[in-house]
C-alpha cells in the first residue's frame, strides 16, 4: 500500500541541458566552462561568493553514469527565453566527483536544488531497496488516473565514503611503502 510521505508546496526549478557536459575539475571555479540550461519555467540568478561557498546555487545534473552530479554555479544569465547560461561553476561537489567524470549528455535533467526540493524520507531499512512512487495532487487517491510512478531504490549514495584526499606514501626500510 502506498501512503503520503510528504507534501511539495512549491514549483520544483527543472530544465534539460542544451549542450553537452565534459568532465571538470573539482575544488576550485571554472572560470572557462560553462552550462546551458533550458528551464520549463521559473529563473536563475547569481549569488556572491559566500553563499556558493555555503551551498547557494546547487543544481544536480544527470550524468551518462546515471548517476547525479552537485554543481554550483556564480552567475546566471539568460540569453534567450527560457535558456539560461551558467558561469562560475564548483563542479563534483559533495562527493559526486565519480558522476561529473562521466560528463552530461545534451538533453540531461537540471533540477535547481532549493526549498522546492525535499528528501523523500527514507527510513533506514528502506536504503537500497527498489521502491514504488507515486507522486500526484494532494487529495486524490493514488490511483494511476492521478498520479505518476516510479521505481527507484534510494540512500545508497548517502552512505558511500567521500573519496581520499591528502594521500601520502612513506618508503620503509624493508623495502614495502606505507601510505597513509
Amino acid at each position: 500500500g502506498f501512503v503520503q510521505r510528504g507534501t511539495v508546496t512549491a514549483t520544483a526549478t527543472i530544465g534539460v541541458l542544451v549542450n553537452a557536459l565534459g568532465a571538470g575539475q573539482v575544488g576550485r571555479f571554472d572560470k572557462v566552462n560553462t552550462l546551458t540550461v533550458r528551464l520549463l519555467g521559473g529563473e536563475l540568478a547569481g549569488q556572491p561568493d559566500a553563499q556558493i561557498l555555503n551551498g547557494g546555487n546547487s543544481a544536480l545534473v544527470k550524468c551518462v553514469s546515471g548517476g547525479w552530479e552537485i554543481i554550483q554555479f556564480q552567475e546566471a544569465v539568460e540569453v534567450s527565453a527560457g535558456v539560461w547560461q551558467l558561469f562560475g561553476l564548483l563542479r563534483g561537489q559533495l562527493g559526486t566527483e565519480d558522476a561529473m567524470l562521466a560528463g552530461a549528455a545534451a538533453r540531461a535533467d537540471f533540477v535547481l536544488l532549493n526549498s522546492a526540493v525535499s528528501a523523500a524520507g527514507l527510513n533506514a531499512s528502506e536504503i537500497g531497496i527498489e521502491l514504488n512512487w507515486r507522486a500526484g495532487p494532494v487529495g486524490k487517491d493514488f490511483s494511476v488516473d492521478f498520479f505518476s510512478a516510479q521505481t527507484a531504490a534510494g540512500g545508497v549514495r548517502a552512505l558511500t565514503p567521500l573519496s581520499p584526499v591528502h594521500l601520502k606514501k612513506k618508503a620503509q626500510a624493508d623495502g614495502t611503502i606505507q601510505f597513509s
